[in-house]
């Protein structure tokens, strides 16, 4: 399938992935235009001969230099599962919309928008982020905000994590400070940062961990077997470091052509070779096709 679509401007366009479909949507202006991509690759980043590798892509994402309002999948660097959120309610504490971690890299619930946090001026595409940022993460589908409290997370005993809010709108409990390993406060957080989420009201760190698995014996026959529990952490350690490992990123080009392109890229799974490139410039079209 081949798709040539009139082009929007970085500014005006976010994304929202639902199902297997992809719809392009403006997160800030008000304006939506919607379109549904396959697997799709940028012309003029490979000719049509070229066939992209994971490894090629892994090596993208580590170079982007991250922006506000890029739509994120974090990769636990102690279990290698993913931060995830869906319609499904703690069964305990809050009953508030869990959050835990899993194996799939390739589920559109493990989608998340880095917004300021609470209390801070509004940030454009435009708008870096750096180590130190008070920041929000957003979960695309169901628009809650990830978010700790005091609250019992059920099999650690620590503290629960949730989403919470309406049309991204929460509290001061959705706050998270990025810590970065390796990189100093201020400096720029790119793809290849390894970094920690420390909950600033409590000041315990999103964790994960294989040693809080759901599974019958705990869980029963509830709908997250084989997912972690994801919890709030009173220390840092491994279990606290995450990466982001893929998404959708808006890419400021620092020449003369004033261009912005706006990115997205997903690591194909392990059982499947498809992988998922789409690119939007300021260019009159883009052409795409399919790999």
């Amino acid at each position: 399938v081949f798709f040539f679509f009139k082009q929007k401007t970085a500014y005006e366009i976010s994304a929202c992935l639902v199902g297997s479909e992809m719809c392009i949507r403006d997160r800030y202006m008000g304006k939506a235009s919607f379109f549904v991509i396959s697997i799709l690759i940028l012309a003029n980043c490979y000719d049509d001969e070229h066939i992209v590798t994971k490894e090629e892509i892994a090596k993208e994402v580590d170079s982007l230099i991250i922006t506000y309002g890029s739509n994120v999948r974090l990769q636990n660097q102690n279990t290698k599962y993913y931060l995830h959120s869906h319609e499904i309610r703690w069964g305990s504490g809050s009953t508030q919309q869990s959050v835990t971690a899993m194996k799939d890299n390739s589920d559109y619930n493990g989608l998340w928008t880095i917004k300021e946090g609470e209390d801070i001026p509004p940030k454009i595409y435009s708008d870096l982020v750096q180590c130190g940022d008070i920041v929000r993460l957003e979960h695309i589908l169901t628009k809650k905000n990830l978010h700790s409290h005091d609250e019992v997370a059920p099999l650690s005993g620590k503290s629960e994590v949730s989403c919470f809010g309406d049309n991204g709108s929460g509290d001061e409990g959705d706050d998270w400070v990025i810590e970065c390993q390796n990189q100093a406060k201020g400096s720029t957080l790119k793809g290849q940062t390894e970094f920690s989420l420390r909950h600033k009201i409590t000041n315990r760190y999103l964790s994960t961990s294989r040693d809080f698995e759901f599974n019958v014996r705990n869980c029963g026959n509830c709908p997250i077997l084989g997912q972690l529990e994801v919890s709030a952490d009173y220390y840092a350690s491994t279990s606290t470091l995450w990466k982001i490992h893929s998404g959708l990123f808006y890419r400021v080009k620092q020449d003369d052509s004033d261009t912005v392109s706006y990115t997205h890229l997903t690591l194909p799974t392990i059982y499947s070779v498809q992988i998922s490139v789409v690119a939007v410039s300021l260019k009159k079209k883009i052409y795409s096709h399919q790999i």
